[in-house]
C-alpha cells in the first residue's frame, strides 16, 4: 500500500491519505454536543470514508441531510432536562457533588440501555469515535480489537495549569489543580464502577479494569484524545501527553443555500441598531431568569432575539432553531449559558457575550471568556436587574478583544485537523 504525503497549504504536517475506513461514532447529548461530531464526521466522509453516526432519533434529518450514515441510541436528553432533577440540578448551582448525585439518578438508568444498543451500531466498524458520554466505545473497540478514539468538546485531561473543568477550571496552584482532576475522576467513574466491570465480565469478555478506572490504562496505551476547541481558547498545557490533540473547533455550518425565516431577516434589517441575543440552549425550566434579562436589556433599549421563549412583541423576537453561525455575527451581543458549542460560536462569531453558567462545564467556559477578554459572566444565582444591567451597559468594552480572538479562529480549520490526525493515526497505528 502507498501513502501520498501532501502538505496543506502550508499548515501543519504533511497528510497521510488513508485508505477508505469504515469509521461509527458514537455521540450523545443535545444539539451542541452532537454537531460538532456531525461536522467531523461530514469532513471524513467528504475524504471517501464510510462514516455513520450512532445517537438520539432526534438527529436523524440533520445527519442524513449531511449524506451520513445514522443508527439510533437509546435516550432523549430534551426529556432528561425537562424533569425534576434536572430543574433541582440547574437551581442549586455548580457544587460538584449535587451535579454528580443527580446525574448518576438521571444517567445510570440510561447506562443499561445503552448498552444493549451501542454494540449493533459499531458492528462493522474498522475505527470507533466516540465522546465522553459514550465511553462504551472505547470498551467496544477493546472486545472487537477495534481502534478507537475519544471526542471530547471538554478538556479533561488531568493538569496542573487550572483546576478540573467539572469544578469550573480555577488555577489552585498545580498540586491542587491536579488534585481536582484526580477527585472529578473518581465522582464519575465510582457511581458507575459495578455496572461497567459487570458489563465488561459478563457481556463482552474482558478482565476488570482497575478500581480507580481506566484512567491510567488509557494513558499507558497513549488512547487518542481529540479535543474539538481552539488552542486560542484552551492552549494545551506541557504536561499534557502527545496523544492529546487540540484541533481547533468543529463546526457544522448551513448548507449554501439557507436562507432564514422571512420574519427573522425583517427584525434584524428593521435596525437601526442589531438586537441582543438571549438563549440557554438545551436548559430548561430557567424561564423566569430569561425574562429577567429581556426586561432589564429592553429598559437599555437593546432589541431581542431569543430562544428561551419570551413574549414577542415589536422588540422582541423569539425563533425557534437558527444555526449561530449565522446568527451571531449579526447581534450587537450574546446573552447564554456557557455550553461548550454555544461558547465556540459566539467566539468564532467575534460579538461580546455575557455568559450565565449553571452547572457542569459552563462555569468553565464562563472563566475562559473573561480570560480572553471577549466578554463578561455572572452566576446564575445571582441574575438580578442590577447586575444584567450592569454587564450589559459594559458589554461593548469587549467587542475588541472578542474581534481579536475571531480573527485567530477564523485561521483555524478543527475539521480538518482533527481528520488528518484521524487518518494518521490510522495508517502509523493508533497509540503508537
Amino acid at each position: 500500500m502507498g501513502v501520498n504525503l501532501v502538505r496543506l497549504g502550508g499548515r501543519g504536517a504533511p497528510t497521510l491519505h488513508s485508505p477508505r475506513m469504515r469509521v461509527r461514532m458514537l455521540t450523545v447529548g443535545s444539539r451542541g454536543d452532537v454537531e460538532p461530531v456531525l461536522a467531523l464526521g461530514s469532513d471524513l466522509r467528504s475524504r471517501g470514508h464510510d462514516v455513520v453516526i450512532a445517537t438520539h432519533e432526534r438527529f436523524r434529518t440533520a445527519i442524513e441531510d449531511r449524506g451520513v450514515g445514522f443508527r439510533i441510541l437509546p435516550g432523549d436528553p430534551t426529556a432528561a432536562l425537562e424533569t425534576t432533577d434536572a430543574h433541582r440540578l440547574i437551581r442549586t448551582g455548580p457544587s460538584l457533588v449535587r451535579v454528580i448525585r443527580r446525574f448518576a439518578r438521571l444517567l445510570l438508568p440510561w447506562f443499561d440501555e445503552l448498552t444493549v444498543a451501542a454494540p449493533a451500531a459499531v458492528d462493522d466498524a474498522e475505527l470507533i469515535l466516540y465522546s465522553p458520554l459514550a465511553s462504551v466505545g472505547w470498551h467496544l473497540g477493546e472486545a472487537m480489537g477495534v481502534p478507537s478514539a475519544l471526542l471530547s468538546l471538554q478538556p479533561f485531561q488531568p493538569t496542573g495549569e487550572w483546576s478540573a473543568v467539572t469544578m469550573g477550571g480555577k488555577d489552585l496552584g498545580p498540586p491542587l489543580n491536579l488534585l481536582t482532576h484526580l477527585v472529578s475522576q473518581q465522582l464519575t467513574w465510582q457511581p458507575l464502577r459495578r455496572k461497567v466491570q459487570s458489563w465488561r465480565q459478563d457481556d463482552l469478555g474482558l478482565g476488570p479494569l482497575p478500581f480507580l478506572g481506566p484512567y491510567s490504562v488509557l494513558d499507558h496505551e497513549r488512547h487518542p484524545q481529540l479535543l474539538g476547541v481552539s488552542p486560542a481558547v484552551v492552549p494545551p498545557p506541557p504536561d499534557w501527553p502527545p496523544h492529546v490533540h487540540v484541533t481547533g473547533y468543529w463546526f457544522l455550518d448551513p448548507p449554501s443555500d439557507w436562507v432564514p425565516p422571512d420574519e427573522v431577516a425583517a427584525f434584524l434589517a428593521e435596525g437601526p441598531e442589531p438586537p441582543l441575543f438571549v438563549g440557554f440552549g438545551s436548559m430548561t425550566g430557567v424561564e423566569d431568569v430569561a425574562e429577567q434579562i429581556c426586561r432589564t436589556a429592553l429598559s437599555l433599549g437593546y432589541r431581542i432575539v431569543t430562544t428561551a421563549g419570551a413574549t414577542p412583541n415589536n422588540s422582541v423576537l423569539p425563533v425557534e432553531s437558527i444555526p449561530h453561525s449565522w446568527l451571531f455575527p449579526r447581534m450587537a451581543g450574546v446573552v447564554h449559558h456557557g455550553g461548550a458549542g454555544t461558547t465556540a460560536a459566539v467566539l468564532r462569531a467575534g460579538v461580546p457575550s455575557l455568559v450565565i453558567p449553571m452547572f457542569a462545564d459552563q462555569p468553565f467556559w464562563a472563566r475562559r471568556v473573561t480570560f480572553l477578554g471577549a466578554g463578561t459572566t455572572i452566576p446564575f444565582r445571582e441574575v438580578d436587574h442590577e447586575s444584567v444591567g450592569m454587564a450589559l451597559g459594559n458589554l461593548e468594552a469587549y467587542r475588541g478583544r472578542a474581534g481579536e480572538v475571531a480573527s485567530i479562529i477564523a485561521g483555524e480549520d478543527g475539521n480538518r485537523t482533527a481528520a488528518d490526525i484521524i487518518e494518521r493515526s490510522w495508517l502509523t497505528g493508533f497509540g503508537s
